[in-house]
């Protein structure tokens, strides 16, 4: 989950989250962008993403353990050319272990009886992470911090009307992550998509992005990898005044494997929702929790936070 980027309380502002799957996080998942290419502000912002995991499977000749909690810490930047044109850079620095939120999670899904899938047979605050076929390998098994692979991207406005709007962006995403350590996939990955906003009522609007992904010839799961994987979102928002608001957002993405029977290696949908405030100093504040609609398809649960400085006029 995640802290906006930008409060304004004139447009729905996409929640900077992409899937924390550790399967799959090596790959591209460009994260949201806006509609309007005036309403994103120039400098940078931090964002705090934290999930956990547990997720046993084996069909066929495939075999999965997934029990981690990983922290990943993002830098976000952004650079308005023109009115016209943006530039947006990101780089990740990725945590995984065993984490100290097992207990807490077990206790919501018993005190609402709620499913717990595979968390029953697991140790609480555990590392685990195994995946097997006849073609790939994974294993980890130590707590692990490194970069990630970083990304950089280019929006240009298509369509800017009063309560409609409309941008095309493209970017590509470096190898400077580590497949072996699942914080990249040691290639050059590229994606393009449109953005559009449209706000029907003065404290209501809507936001959505829809494209697609590109993946290189890296080394994380290579001999099963899709060529390209589509994805969009949708989000909604609500202004309560113009320094505080709430919203939800869906994602969803195609899966990143061309074959595969496991749910956390296939197509995801993933729901957020939470909000925002903007100090009166400038500051910007942002909490969201996600939730994997389609179950074992994404992590479990992820809290996300998002911080950003008072650059320019507030």
């Amino acid at each position: 989950m995640l802290i906006a980027p930008c409060f304004s309380a004139i447009a729905a502002t996409p929640f900077p989250v992409t899937d924390q799957n550790p399967l799959t996080r090596g790959f591209y998942h460009p994260l949201p962008t806006d509609g309007r290419i005036q309403s994103v502000d120039d400098g940078s912002e931090f964002l705090v993403s934290v999930a956990n995991t547990t997720n046993m499977n084996r069909s066929g000749g495939e075999r999965l353990l997934v029990d981690v909690e990983s922290t990943e810490l993002r830098w976000l930047w952004n650079h308005r050319l023109t009115s016209d044109w943006s530039l947006r850079a990101s780089l990740p620095v990725v945590h995984y272990g065993g984490g100290i939120l097992d207990p807490v999670i077990n206790d919501f899904h018993n005190m609402f009886g709620l499913p717990a899938g595979s968390r029953p047979w697991r140790p609480e605050n555990q590392l685990a992470i195994e995946y097997s076929s006849a073609t790939d390998t994974i294993r980890a098994d130590q707590s692990y911090t490194g970069i990630g692979d970083a990304s950089f991207e280019v929006g240009r406005q298509i369509v800017d009307r009063h309560a409609f709007a409309l941008s095309a962006w493209s970017g590509i995403e470096l190898p400077l992550g580590s497949a072996h350590s699942l914080t990249g996939d040691d290639a050059i990955d590229a994606g393009a998509w449109l953005s559009g906003e449209w706000q029907p009522r003065p404290r209501w609007s809507i936001s959505g992005t829809m494209g697609c992904t590109w993946q290189g010839a890296g080394r994380l799961l290579a001999d099963n990898r899709a060529g390209s994987t589509a994805f969009q979102n949708v989000t909604g928002r609500w202004d309560a005044n113009e320094r505080l608001y709430l919203q939800a957002q869906l994602d969803l993405h195609d899966s990143y494997f061309a074959s595969t029977q496991m749910p956390l290696l296939g197509a995801a949908t993933v729901l957020t929702f939470g909000g925002g405030y903007r100090s009166r100093s400038g500051w910007r504040y942002g909490f969201a929790i996600s939730e994997d609609l389609k179950v074992n398809a994404s992590p479990d649960v992820v809290f996300q936070f998002t911080v950003r400085p008072p650059f320019g006029p507030g």
